[in-house]
């Protein structure tokens, strides 16, 4: 028992749901759109302008963990939970094509964490997509069939991010094996891998810069610049905030960096020419949890754990939009013009009060010879009107623990919630404790 965490006091606030509490989301190439993983598997289509959700797509199973658009915003590709990538018509609002990937079930790393889509992409011409999964596994597809084109030849391990350079043709990831982390860069005409590095510091992010001479990583509280031909480091620059999340503008002048636990919502804005700090974006109120840019880098869009999108002027740091995902998510019947309200309801502990199963994730030897002292994981879920986990996702906490801890989540089982007498779907986080 000596390295199972112990489950730490449930500490949320209790939501009705109509959609998602937090989200998967990227803003088209002309920035008037954008797209947005809900509950249940369905996405949404936005009118940024109008600030209303026009369409929405449905065939998932489970969350949705990945979305890109096509170059011609006609199409775009979802990957999730459920081991599946689809391609989607945007105009018609059908699925062209769904291929499973359920991956290899006696690999440890899938019964202990599943096998995600982390990644999707579409190649610069839009005729190949790429899709990269949990275990390591990565694919170049035909964008019109979905039929394999090329396997890289990767090792089991556990990829944590996936990037595509802006040329289109090496593959960036980060993975985590036998307490290291390591940036590995990848020949797409190939499938070879061209380089490695180990990142001493927390590799949770990277991508190449259009020159390609360049490689930008971060993690924790910093940034790091690499020489891509010797691997070596060329620049460290410090954050003001925990690191939640990197956004490398197009055109490599900009990385948009969003703030993790207590950091108060902050983007900061890094000006890559420089290496210096050029402002800061302050309207979420909670860590921001996604940030894509449009295709000319002029605006980028943002979502947070406060439910809030946001799009900005990139140069001036000006909003553009801004509105709740949750109170302009689609109801039941998936009427396109439906802006249902989300009810609060009640406070912390709640979600504690209702628990009638809590498993204890499992604190794995290779994360806890690397890990030293207590960590705490905050895990934010969707429970279902039975009083089943349907959706969970780590809001803050170590990187290399919060796959075990949100297994551990969607395991909990809770009494249903009434409201009214009938039961409802809440949401909550639920915070668990890691002790050596």
């Amino acid at each position: 028992m000596k390295h199972l965490a112990r489950y730490f006091q449930s500490l949320a606030l209790l939501i009705i749901l109509f959609g998602s509490v937090q989200a998967e989301s990227v803003l088209s190439p002309e920035g008037k759109t954008a797209l947005v993983s809900g509950a249940q598997g369905k996405i949404q289509l936005w009118d940024l302008a109008a600030g209303r959700v026009i369409r929405v797509f449905s065939g998932h199973t489970g969350s949705v963990t990945a979305l890109a658009f096509s170059p011609d915003a006609k199409t775009f590709l979802s990957g999730g939970e459920d081991g599946t990538v689809r391609l989607w018509d945007i105009d018609k609002g059908v699925e062209v094509w769904g291929i499973n990937y359920e991956g290899d079930r006696r690999y440890p790393l899938f019964r202990q964490y599943g096998n995600d889509i982390q990644y999707v992409a579409f190649m610069p011409d839009g005729k190949q997509v790429l899709m990269a999964q949990r275990d390591g596994t990565i694919k170049l597809l035909d964008s019109q069939t979905g039929k394999d084109v090329r396997a890289f030849k990767t090792a089991k391990e556990f990829l944590w991010t996936a990037s595509l350079s802006p040329n289109g043709k090496t593959v960036v990831t980060t993975s985590t094996a036998r307490n290291s982390w390591t940036i590995h860069l990848w020949n797409v005409a190939t499938g070879d891998e061209v380089l490695r590095f180990n990142d001493t510091s927390t590799a949770s992010s990277a991508a190449l810069l259009p020159d390609g001479k360049r490689l930008l990583s971060g993690g924790n509280h910093s940034l790091r610049l690499w020489d891509v031909a010797t691997g070596k480091l060329l620049q460290t620059l410090s954050n003001p905030t925990l690191i939640a999340s990197i956004s490398l503008s197009p055109d490599g002048k900009v990385a948009l960096v969003g703030a993790a636990y207590k950091g108060n919502g902050v983007i900061t804005k890094w000006d890559m020419t420089s290496g210096k700090i050029a402002g800061h974006l302050t309207r979420h109120t909670s860590d921001v949890s996604e940030i894509s840019f449009s295709a000319d880098s002029t605006t980028a869009l943002s979502a947070g754990y406060d439910n809030a999108l946001i799009v900005w002027d990139v140069a001036k740091g000006t909003i553009l939009h801004k509105f709740n995902e949750g109170s302009a998510s689609l109801a039941d019947d998936d009427a396109p013009n439906s802006k249902p309200n989300m009810n609060v309801m009640g406070g912390g502990g709640v979600l504690d009060g209702l628990v009638i199963s809590k498993p204890a994730p499992v604190y794995p030897q290779e994360v806890h010879e690397r890990v030293s002292g207590q960590v705490v994981v905050v895990v934010q879920v969707v429970v279902d009107e039975t009083g089943r986990v349907i959706s969970a996702k780590a809001v803050s906490g170590h990187p290399l623990l919060q796959a075990s801890a949100v297994a551990a989540a969607r395991k909990a089982v809770f009494a249903p919630t009434l409201l009214s007498g009938k039961p409802v779907k809440v949401a909550g986080v639920l915070t668990y404790k890691f002790t050596p």
